[in-house]
């Protein structure tokens, strides 16, 4: 797993409050997304995530959020634009593992009924529970998915 932060030259001070991990496979670009996600690093990270998916051009963009420990409503902003982005490229956006603290500000700000979020963590802690809060399977359409 290479980060996004060695591969467009960003020093651990660049994005000292956002961090980025890339995996590429088969059409799927995952990012691990750790620290904050608040008004200093969200340019940053959003520099660092649109020049991962202009690079890879995937199908389907999953966000991992389990390694954030702080949001503010920049994460929305944040988070909307990266949607409207694979939305235009016809690529799917899904958040994954929002922690409870992030998951309460989508829900206040209804982009939990916008966006789709799955929350697999959940299953973990509690056999038998389902899976995923909101499922949509592509905000491109036309993807056959």
């Amino acid at each position: 797993m290479q980060t996004a932060n060695e591969r467009i030259g960003c020093t651990d001070d660049t994005l000292s409050a956002g961090q980025i991990l890339t995996e590429y496979a088969s059409g799927v670009l995952t990012l691990h997304i750790m620290g904050d996600i608040d008004h200093h690093a969200a340019a940053a990270l959003r520099q660092g995530v649109d020049r991962e998916i202009y690079y890879y051009r995937p199908r389907q963009v999953l966000m991992k959020l389990q390694g954030v420990d702080f949001m503010d409503s920049s994460g929305l902003g944040f988070f909307m634009g990266r949607y409207e982005l694979c939305r235009t490229l016809g690529a799917s956006f899904c958040l994954v593992d929002p922690p409870p603290r992030v998951m309460k500000i989508l829900q206040l700000s209804g982009m939990d009924k916008k966006l789709s979020v799955e929350r697999a963590y959940e299953s973990q802690k509690k056999p038998g529970t389902a899976v995923p809060q909101n499922k949509k399977a592509a905000v491109g359409g036309g993807m056959g998915e």
